[in-house]
């Protein structure tokens, strides 16, 4: 099993969610996830599989990957 780093993919799923203006409600429903999973995915309390991160990355919207970087696209400044 590939493990990866659950406090970035959690902060990633948080900030993409928060962005997109998507309740923690929203996303469990879309993915089809428990809420008290993802509440635990996002505080980097799970190490989530590649199933769920597949499914929560589609209903954000974004590759699996995206999940995966320390700063999201998003969230980059073209200001620099």
């Amino acid at each position: 099993m590939l493990k990866f780093d659950a406090i970035t993919i959690g902060k990633s799923v948080t900030a993409r969610r928060e962005y997109l203006g998507m309740s923690i409600d929203e996303l469990a429903q879309k993915t089809g996830i428990s809420v008290k999973r993802i509440k635990k995915i996002e505080a980097g309390e799970s190490q989530p599989h590649i199933s769920p991160l597949a499914r929560i990355a589609f209903a954000l919207g974004i590759m699996i990957e995206e999940l995966m970087k320390a700063e999201p696209d998003h969230e980059k400044s073209t200001d620099k």
